[in-house]
C-alpha cells in the first residue's frame, strides 16, 4: 500500500488499489468470523427457545396461583356465611332463654317470622 501512494498515479486509480487491497482482507475477516456467527446465531436460537419454555412454565404457575386464590375466597366465603349461620343459632337459643331479644317487639326470629308469614322449620 505504501508504495501504490508513493507513485504518482491519479486519484481514482489510487482508490481502485485501495478497495483491491481492502477487499481480501474483509473476505478474510468474514471466513475467519463466519463460524463464530454461526455460533452466537445457533445460541440465540437456543436462548429464544429457553425463554418461551420459561415463559409457558411461568404462565402455567401464574393460571395455578390464580385458581388457588380464587379457591381461597370462594372457602373464605363459605366460612363466613357458615359461621353467621352458626351465630344466628346461638342468639336464638340465648334469646329462647330470655337473654336480650332481636327487636323491641320480637324476641327471636321465629317471633318475626311469624308475623310475617314466612314458614321456618326447625
Amino acid at each position: 500500500m505504501f508504495l501504490i501512494s508513493r507513485l504518482c498515479l491519479p486519484s481514482y486509480l489510487l482508490t481502485y488499489h485501495k478497495i483491491a487491497f481492502t477487499r481480501p482482507l474483509a473476505v478474510l475477516v468474514f471466513v475467519a468470523y463466519s463460524p463464530l456467527l454461526c455460533f452466537t446465531r445457533k445460541v440465540a436460537v437456543g436462548l429464544e427457545v429457553e425463554r418461551q419454555a420459561i415463559e409457558a412454565e411461568a404462565d402455567k404457575a401464574q393460571a395455578d396461583a390464580l385458581q388457588e386464590e380464587s379457591n381461597y375466597h370462594y372457602f373464605q366465603n363459605l366460612t363466613s356465611i357458615a359461621e353467621a349461620a352458626v351465630a344466628r343459632v346461638r342468639n336464638e337459643e340465648k334469646w329462647q332463654q330470655g337473654q336480650g331479644h332481636l327487636l323491641p317487639n320480637f324476641r327471636t326470629y321465629a317471633d318475626l317470622y311469624k308475623v310475617r308469614g314466612i314458614d321456618v322449620e326447625g
